[in-house]
């Protein structure tokens, strides 16, 4: 039996209840997790700018060539520019971090933060959406069970 032969086989409250998953998992799965992974990287994004400014700084082409054992931790400096933000980034970042620390290099490293934000909402999102339509599955199964008692002679 074929997918198209099993949805024709439902009955008209299981198609209710699959389009209502569908849309809420549309909702809450995706575009509920972009919109908390969006929220989540805002601080990212502030670094990110700050981290452009060191780019653009000449004193801080040292910060992004040589080993971090051989330079001193730079002064920090909320909106970029003091190479703090180039430093950080390599010495706390997750990924390996290879050199020379360019600005593509960067934006891979801040891509794949972002995708593991959004993987990580969307997977305890969709987590949620199933265990909300598993309690009102199993909420319709007690009742149907509840009310076959009352058919009985």
């Amino acid at each position: 039996m074929n997918i198209k032969e099993k949805l024709n086989n439902l009955t008209g409250l299981q198609r209710v209840v699959l389009v209502a998953f569908l849309v809420c998992w549309g909702y809450f799965g995706f575009w509920g997790s972009l919109n908390k992974a969006d929220e989540a990287d805002s601080g990212n994004r502030q670094f990110g700018w700050a981290v452009e400014r060191d780019f653009t700084n000449p004193n801080c082409l040292p910060y992004t060539t040589k080993p971090l054992s051989e330079l001193p931790e730079p002064k920090w400096e909320n909106y970029g520019g003091t190479c703090w933000h180039i430093y950080t980034h390599r010495k706390y970042g997750e990924n390996e971090i290879k050199l020379p620390f360019t600005r593509e290099a960067y934006d891979r490293s801040r891509t794949m933060e972002f995708l593991g934000i959004l993987s990580m909402f969307f997977a305890i999102n969709t987590g949620l959406v199933l265990l909300a339509f598993a309690i009102l599955l199993g909420a319709h199964k007690i009742g149907r069970w509840i009310f076959a008692g009352f058919k009985k002679p």
